[in-house]
């Protein structure tokens, strides 16, 4: 049968997500049989696990033959896709071939495939919302308001054909005025955020201290693939108090509507404008009105600060704008532009209470201008290269055991004290696969580490089962960027200390169950490291009482995987009756902790019997009464078949016992001598 399969020992093909790709394999023949009508193909009957899609009916190559030792490469176009994630994707080659005699076989392997991608899918998101009212913190009934909605892409690619629509305006409550209640923006880049507003007016019949709006959120990737998600948040109203409701009094009262100002950023040196309307919606002329400008350092107005009008009358509308300059030393940050508008109320002297003519009404409104600084060769800041370290790690349990799970738990640090770091992504990896993720890939992303700032991740890893009782080292590669760009790259290591399942098997006890007091006896065993790690300091000795063993102490010394030996000692019983005792094992495993195992013998231990002798004084050749010698009753019954037996078989397994025993020493010393 001919052995078809990809040559060993190629490196693993390494794509990169959503590029068209060509997977090349080197097919080899090893066997000493050509193959005919080849066919290999890629397994697609599962093609959600594939990391590649494909517009082909089948993914197949044909060859004529392969020679024995001969080899041939095929190449299969695929895609892959778009928003697959860093990992490595088994893949499944499946071979149908003929022999010289045209019988057909069929075969398959796994091969794998790397992915990297450092694209994430768009994810718009509600960060945050704003309401800025003349009515102070909160809008009332009756009253214009703006609401600003800070939106912000999450992923590292673009959204597109962003629409934002409001949901929940209603006659009886929030309105949309001067403008239309859903909002379009071009795109959204990666990791940046786009504020929109709405201008809104809260129903003078409206009841209540709150309005629920919903914020919908339509957008597309750069595949056309379409999103929607939407967001809940709550408008607070100001009640008015029945008992405040009294004979209405004039007074003027101005709104800033129609703010433009640079939503995309500018880079220092540039100038920019603001422009904006003020309306005065209520019922009173607003006399000197002051319009200033005020800017945070990095941003100089280069027109009037100040502008001043001597009126604005009732429903008049008024359009204003400044120019500004966005300064060569401003730092990279969004810099606040506050506006403040300062006007007064003439009281008349019908609803005058005091000495006071004149109410003065003040508001303010803030823009944001994000200011690019201009790139400077300092010298200082380019010697600042922030680094990222693991600042602590553990894991659990504390004990790893080779063939389980473990969950890993990492700190991180940034150890900067100037410069925050963001896009940190960490992969790790262990030699010759000793840990392996169980339920996730072998990459952390990090979105942002502050100045000293950290992060935690975890990890369920799985220490492979044959792995060497010891610690492992497990790497981390680091990839991250400053604020302005600037990539780097970091590694750091850990030790992961693994331990194996110790089994030290003891085999059968070989000695006689029954002795007489004073008679040694051999005491025979075999062991066995059946475990993967070694014993080490291994002591074998006896523990018990009404005994005594002649050189009982056997010390093994380290007792590496995979060896046997055996334990041998004569034992002396001292006592009569049934005697207990052990045979004590104890050892050390890698970390030093010791372990005791006992093997526990019985023996039914007989008084020594002697013959008894004549003490009458009697001479020598006399006769004793009765025709018989003293004590020769007595030695009969000592001599009865039954004692007899059981002296020849205690002295039977007694010299079987020796003979093993020898054989063993022979065979311990042979391995010594070899081992010299």
């Amino acid at each position: 049968k001919p052995d078809i399969k990809v040559k060993p020992g190629i490196r693993m093909p390494v794509v990169n997500a959503g590029e068209d790709v060509g997977i090349s394999l080197p097919i080899v023949n090893t066997s000493s049989i050509t193959a005919k009508n080849l066919i290999i193909s890629i397994d697609t009957s599962d093609v959600n696990s594939l990391p590649f899609t494909f517009e082909q009916i089948n993914l197949s190559k044909r060859l004529e033959n392969l020679a024995p030792g001969k080899e041939e490469t095929v190449t299969f176009n695929v895609k892959t896709k778009s928003y697959i994630s860093d990992g490595i994707y088994p893949v499944k080659i499946n071979y149908e071939y003929l022999n010289s005699a045209n019988n057909s076989f069929t075969a398959s392997e796994i091969i794998y495939i790397k992915v990297l991608n450092a694209q994430t899918p768009p994810k718009i998101t509600l960060e945050k919302f704003s309401v800025y009212s003349n009515d102070g913190e909160n809008p009332l009934p009756g009253s214009m308001f703006s609401l600003t909605l800070q939106l912000k892409n999450h992923g590292s690619a673009s959204a597109s054909d962003v629409k934002v629509s409001l949901k929940g305006l209603s006659n009886d409550g929030i309105f949309v005025t001067h403008s239309a209640d859903t909002k379009y923006v071009t795109s959204i880049d990666g990791q940046t955020t786009q504020n929109v507003e709405y201008f809104l007016y809260v129903s003078d019949k409206f009841k209540g201290n709150n309005v629920s709006l919903t914020a919908s959120v339509e957008y597309k990737d750069s595949s056309g693939k379409a999103y929607t998600d939407e967001y809940q948040f709550f408008v607070k109203i100001t009640e008015i108090e029945e008992e405040e409701e009294e004979t209405e009094e004039t007074s003027p009262e101005l709104i800033l509507k129609d703010l433009e100002f640079p939503q995309d950023q500018i880079d220092a040196g540039d100038e920019l404008g603001i422009r904006f309307s003020l309306e005065n919606i209520g019922n009173d002329i607003a006399h000197n009105v002051k319009i200033s400008i005020t800017c945070e350092d990095g941003i100089l107005p280069i027109s009037s600060s100040t502008l001043v009008i001597d009126a604005l009358e009732k429903g008049q509308t008024k359009d204003f704008s400044f120019d500004l300059y966005a300064k060569e030393s401003a730092v990279t940050k969004n810099h606040l532009v506050t506006i403040n508008v300062e006007y007064e109320n003439k009281i008349d002297e019908v609803k005058k209470e005091t000495d006071q003519k004149t109410e003065k009404l003040s508001f303010s409104r803030y823009a944001g201008i994000y200011v690019k600084a201009v790139e400077k060769e300092d010298e200082e800041e380019t010697k600042t290269v922030p680094k990222i370290i693991i600042s602590r790690y553990d894991f659990e349990p504390e004990t790893v055991k080779a063939g389980e799970n473990f969950l890993l738990k990492l700190s991180f640090l940034n150890t900067s004290k100037i410069v925050p770091i963001r896009n940190v992504k960490i992969t790790f990896s262990a030699k010759d696969g000793i840990f392996i993720p169980t339920s996730s890939s072998n990459t952390f992303f990090i979105e942002n580490m502050d100045v000293q700032g950290g992060a935690e991740r975890e990890v369920e890893l799985f220490a492979k089962s044959d792995a060497p009782a010891k610690s492992h080292p497990l790497t981390l590669n680091f990839e991250y960027e400053d604020e302005k760009g600037t990539q780097y790259t970091a590694t750091e290591e850990i030790s992961i200390p693994v331990t194996q399942e110790l089994r030290l098997e003891i085999g059968q006890l070989q000695m006689p169950t029954d002795t007489m007091e004073g008679q040694p006896i051999p005491i025979f065993l075999d062991f066995f490291n059946m475990g993967k790690s070694t014993l080490y300091n291994l002591m074998v000795s006896l523990e018990g009482e009404g005994f005594r063993g002649e050189n009982s102490d056997y010390f093994v010394g380290n007792f590496d995987s995979g060896r046997s030996d055996y334990y041998e000692v004569m034992l002396t019983p001292t006592a009569t009756g049934e005697v207990t005792g052990n045979v004590l094992f104890s050892f050390e495993d890698e970390s030093g902790k010791k372990n005791e195992i006992r093997k526990e013998f019985k023996l039914n231990v007989t008084p020594m019997q002697m013959p008894e002798f004549p003490v009458d004084g009697g001479y020598p050749g006399e006769g004793f009464p009765g025709g018989e010698m003293p004590g020769q009753e007595q030695g009969n019954k000592l001599f009865t078949p039954l004692n007899i037996g059981i002296g020849i078989g205690t002295l039977l397994l007694i010299t079987i016992i020796t003979i093993i025993i020898i054989k063993k020493k022979r065979s311990r010393k042979a391995e010594m001598m070899l081992d010299e």
